[in-house]
């Protein structure tokens, strides 16, 4: 089944490197990806669709790939199958960092080809940051209740 015409259910599955039996088609035709793609690209390439030249084509068609395998990635620990039996030996496929890892290597990938593209293209493409902060609390929240905190 193809996505926006630019990758296909089969090649998401082989860039995770697994099988119709771990990973159906009906759970990848689930999660919508062409809506998920087709909104990244609105977002930095409008014209995409226009884009008929054999290598910047190409680069898209990599960027569509890494990009929809990247999202499947991300959810990937709850649904592909992680020990496999034949009655006499078992398999163990990945844990859940596993995925997690996968998906951030594919999601890398899928920006080189963006950015690659981009410059061809002549697109300037703005950085967007995430910023993160944690807090500690006062108190040790396991051993010690609110009212030990305060005085």
């Amino acid at each position: 089944m193809s996505i926006l015409g630019l990758t296909s259910v089969e090649q998401i599955r082989g860039v995770l490197t697994v099988s119709e039996r771990d990973l159906p088609d009906e759970v990848i035709t689930s999660m919508s990806l062409e809506d998920d793609l087709e909104a990244e690209l609105m977002g930095w390439l409008p014209e995409w669709a226009a884009i008929t030249d054999q290598y910047p084509a190409q680069r898209l068609r990599l960027f569509a790939k890494y990009f929809c395998a990247g999202n499947v990635a991300d959810m990937a620990q709850v649904f592909v199958l992680k020990k496999d039996t034949d009655g006499s030996n078992e398999g163990q496929r990945s844990d859940r960092d596993g995925f997690k890892e996968l998906a951030e290597v594919l999601k890398a990938k899928a920006n080189l080809h963006k950015a690659t593209l981009a410059g061809m293209l002549g697109i300037q493409l703005t950085a967007t940051y995430v910023q993160v902060g944690t807090s500690v609390p006062a108190r040790d929240v396991i051993t010690q209740s609110r009212t030990d905190a305060l005085e």
